[in-house]
């Protein structure tokens, strides 16, 4: 299966759900967000953010107020970096 575009918001949106299936994740958006800035850096991460709000869907306009882990952060990182 392809891949959305990058800076589309798209593959964000999906990382974000499939940490929140986890149930491990109190702030899935986060967790994903640090995600993002570990894999592309803080510069190109914000400019892929940037990009992709341009793309907002009402899932994304009404903010989320959850928190994370540090455990469920670290796992997730290293999955999704080591794509393990």
């Amino acid at each position: 299966m392809a891949k959305a575009k990058l800076g589309s918001g798209a593959r964000f949106k999906a990382l974000k759900t499939s940490l929140a299936k986890r149930g491990d994740v109190r702030n899935p958006g986060a967790v994903a967000a640090a995600i993002g800035r570990k894999k592309y850096g803080p510069t190109k991460f914000q400019k892929l953010a940037v990009s992709g709000k341009k793309h907002l869907t009402n899932d994304y306009a009404h903010g989320e107020t959850v928190e994370f882990t540090e455990s469920a952060k670290s796992k997730a990182i290293k999955h999704y970096t080591l794509g393990g």
